[in-house]
């Protein structure tokens, strides 16, 4: 049979996060346990609730009855800040309808014992409770500092869709500009597009009309050319009867030749 031997120093407020009373609120919890009389060293299993002053109804536990948190225990001392991210969050009312709470612990030294109740119950220091009625005491202030929060908030909205008005107004004009500027970008096109088809058509034309008086020169030449073919054909044809005259003349001129020497060997004979 094991023993098990508890205290536990007061808890106390540690942290306040949230604007609102006691919303994300921690308690530090420090306590020290001994098995069979030797502080107990190593890690150990706690479980952790809030229980009413008879002890009968728990307000608060750590998760759920059969959740075991670990935590390093050194020479029986342990520290733990109650409702922190390894928990549930302690309720924000949690100390205003509960005048007297008591901080009831379970202990498991990871033997085979399984969890074991510490006792006695702690019961709470007055200090979350003052601590509680400083935040209640606050409220006033604070919701009159949220009230003013809420009516800068509703300034702040007022001017940011006045400012997003006037934008859009001026994004509006900007608009208009940029779509005169594209039309007259695009008339300026068309205009240049018609001036450089007008350019092309011209220069075809152009190029047209050197062709039919390439055509027509070449056509010229040619006739010329037929003409001088003609013409030198004409003189060879003339020139081709002269000489057949020639040849004809020196033809008979030789018979006549022939003829007189004929007749003069004939004289010289007789």
């Amino acid at each position: 049979m094991k023993f098990y031997h508890y205290f536990s120093l007061l808890c106390f407020p540690l942290v306040f996060l949230q604007g609102l009373p006691l919303q994300g609120v921690q308690l530090s919890h420090h306590g020290h346990v001994t098995v069979n009389g030797t502080p107990f060293s190593g890690t150990g299993k706690f479980k952790f609730a809030l229980v009413d002053a008879d002890g009968t109804s728990i307000l608060w536990t750590n998760a759920t009855p059969t959740s075991e948190i670990s935590i390093a225990v050194e020479n029986g001392f342990y520290s733990v800040n109650l409702g922190d991210a390894s928990m549930a969050p302690l309720p924000a009312d949690l100390f205003y309808g509960n005048s007297k709470l008591k901080l009831r612990v379970w202990f498991n030294d990871n033997k085979g014992n399984g969890s074991v109740p510490l006792s006695p119950d702690q019961t709470l220091s007055a200090a979350p409770y003052a601590f509680s009625a400083e935040i209640a005491k606050n409220v006033p202030a604070l919701e009159s500092q949220l009230a003013s929060l809420t009516v800068s908030l509703t300034e702040i909205n007022a001017s940011l869709t006045e400012i997003n008005a006037t934008t859009l107004t001026d994004l509006a004009s900007l608009n208009v500009l940029i779509s005169l500027n594209n039309a007259a970008a695009d008339s300026n096109a068309s205009a240049q597009y018609a001036l450089i088809a007008a350019n092309n058509a011209a220069a075809d034309a152009n190029a047209s009309a050197q062709y039919a008086l390439i055509a027509a020169n070449n056509a010229a030449a040619d006739s010329n050319a037929s003409a001088q073919y003609a013409l030198i054909a004409a003189n060879n044809a003339a020139a081709d009867a002269n000489a057949s005259a020639q040849y004809a003349l020196i033809a008979a001129n030789n018979a006549a030749a022939d003829s007189n020497a004929s007749a003069q060997y004939a004289l010289i004979a007789a």
